[in-house]
């Protein structure tokens, strides 16, 4: 009840509405950052009243720009995630992850993308950085910063 969820790279929108879904309806808040021409699309595929689910505008922000400078701004507040998901992969020669990771609650749980094109691995952390897993390989877009 009341987690906070980030999700990097949102797109159409599709992790945000399948984290939502398979919440308990208690207060769970995904705030996305994406390319601002995503904003509209997103948000209009989430409120659309056809589906299985019916979504709510308060259930999730859309904000348009540079993940990294949100990254940056939000590590100056203090705000962090109980959960954090990177739809694109990062490059493990900068300080992406670092960024991306130093948002996340020691209690909470990141699933993202490391690597450079052709060798990429989709990643589970939990339990405070004690626990990292390779779930998967992968060939994701970039992060760009």
């Amino acid at each position: 009840p009341g987690a906070s969820v980030f999700d990097l790279g949102f797109g159409s929108g599709v992790m945000t509405a399948m984290l939502l879904g398979a919440a308990p309806k208690a207060g769970i808040q995904v705030t996305g950052v994406d390319l601002e021409d995503k904003v509209s699309v997103a948000t209009e595929n989430m409120l659309k009243k056809s589906g299985p689910f019916r979504f709510q505008r308060e259930e999730f922000e859309f904000l348009g720009g540079d993940a990294f400078h949100y990254l940056q701004r939000w590590k100056d507040e203090g705000k962090t995630f109980d959960v954090v998901y990177s739809g694109c992969s990062f490059d493990p020669d900068t300080q992406q992850l670092a960024l991306f990771l130093g948002r996340l609650k020691p209690t909470g749980a990141a699933v993202f993308n490391l690597g450079n094109p052709g060798k990429q691995g989709m990643y589970f952390v939990a339990d405070g950085g004690k626990k990292c897993e390779l779930l998967m390989r992968v060939n994701f877009m970039m992060a760009e910063s």
